[in-house]
């Protein structure tokens, strides 16, 4: 059976939210988002070593106390981002782990990510393992897309072109839904040679996303499976999302 280390990212502060905790706390039936995924992912087909969760230094006691509240601390770590310098200074904290080596694979989910469906996870690391990729994400095609998975006339991967602050707009297309898994080693080196770079620019914003054109160019092999349902797809992001939370 295929072996992961989860990694998920919390270290959001909900001020989009409208909240004075972390959003990840946020309770869809009675029960906080990051329960709900931690529990998910516990009911999947394959080996988890250890779920490996990155908060904020603000998040980090409510987040801990809601992990023993419910009974999931034996399964856990948390590793603290010291400052919210964007999602892919976030995913390089899982080099703070003790469970983890150059050979782990890292399943990751952002950690507003509702109600990704078993069948959806299982589908990503089956296929993961199956064509020995070093990349791999779930998508979706829907209206007004915030990222656009850019593919070449073979269907393959370019990169993923995130629309925020874009002068071309995408009324149509394929996006991420914030669920990842990939080979450690050559992932990691890769996101430091890109935070290195981004380290010499004005942007204080680490993304990682941009990662996969890198990781096309050099070149390792990335897929993306077009297989999610709208289900796969909420997330908690803004008090307007409520209300399509309260259809669940």
């Amino acid at each position: 059976m295929n072996k992961v280390n989860v990694l998920i990212a919390a270290a959001g502060k909900g001020k989009r939210s409208k909240l004075d905790y972390p959003k990840t706390l946020f309770k869809i039936k009675k029960k906080p988002i990051l329960i709900n995924l931690i529990e998910t992912f516990l009911k999947c087909n394959f080996i988890i070593k250890k779920i490996s969760i990155i908060v904020s230094n603000e998040g980090f006691k409510e987040i801990e106390k809601a992990i023993i509240l419910y009974g999931y601390l034996k399964y856990c770590e948390i590793l603290i981002q010291e400052k919210q310098k964007g999602m892919g200074d976030a995913v390089y904290q899982i080099k703070k782990s003790n469970f983890i080596n150059n050979k782990s694979q890292i399943l990751l989910v952002w950690g507003d990510l509702i109600s990704p469906q078993i069948k959806t996870i299982n589908k990503l690391v089956r296929t993961h393992f199956l064509h020995k990729n070093t990349f791999s994400l779930i998508s979706i095609k829907v209206k007004d897309p915030y990222t656009i998975i850019k593919r070449d006339q073979n269907n393959r991967v370019l990169e993923i072109i995130e629309t925020k602050n874009k002068k071309t707009k995408y009324n149509y297309g394929e996006r991420d839904i914030g669920l990842f898994i990939f080979k450690l080693k050559p992932t990691l080196e890769t996101l430091l040679h890109y935070i290195s770079e981004k380290s010499l620019l004005t942007s204080k914003e680490i993304n990682f996303l941009p990662i996969v054109k890198n990781l096309v160019n050099h070149p390792y092999r990335v897929e993306c499976i077009c297989c999610a349902e709208e289900k796969d797809t909420l997330s908690f992001n803004s008090i307007n999302d409520i209300k399509k939370i309260s259809n669940l």
